[in-house]
């Protein structure tokens, strides 16, 4: 649902959309903005900001705002599957020698656990017809979110990540 990478630079997270600053419209951002600082705050200190010389609010950038990547798969895979990725930047050092892994494993260990817990927010569920059949390319909309999820009928479950205020907005499900 929502896997992440890991680059090393920093120590930094960088949210989806990153081609351009100007140019990015990020879908659904309270659930980005949620999910990267549920890590950075679980983080032992990436929600501090200030990391290897730069400084990020709340611990976390737009990938956009920070370096430019043209066509990249965090931006693809939401836009074609709604895969929300992450870009993790744990380290100063993109190899860490192997006595600095202990100490970087703690200080992401319950962010990570945190991050994956978060597969829980929002809705999920099988979309259904009147005779209890599974509907498949049903187009489940959400207000104010410019991106449908389409439902694939069958187990798994269609799955739509959102905070609480986006599910009592929503306007629900229609059939193809």
């Amino acid at each position: 649902m929502f896997p992440s990478g890991t680059a090393g630079v920093c120590c930094v997270l960088s949210l989806v959309c990153s081609d351009s600053p100007q140019n990015c419209i990020l879908q659904n951002p309270q659930m980005r903005v949620k999910l990267a600082r549920t890590y950075a705050y679980s983080h032992g200190w990436m929600h501090q900001g200030w990391n290897c010389g730069d400084y990020f609010a709340d611990g976390i950038t737009n990938g956009a705002s920070w370096y430019s990547l043209s066509k990249g798969m965090q931006d693809f895979n939401y836009l074609h599957t709604n895969c929300f990725e992450i870009t993790l930047e744990l380290s100063c050092n993109k190899f860490p020698a192997q006595e600095e892994l202990e100490r970087e494993w703690l200080a992401n260990r319950e962010a990570l656990v945190s991050y994956l817990e978060e597969i829980h927010q929002g809705i999920k569920g099988l979309v259904t017809d009147q005779n209890n059949n599974k509907v498949a390319g049903a187009i489940i909309s959400i207000q104010g979110i410019n991106h449908d999820v389409t439902s694939g009928g069958s187990f798994p479950p269609t799955r739509r990540c959102l905070v609480l205020q986006q599910i009592l907005g929503g306007r629900g499900a229609r059939q193809p």
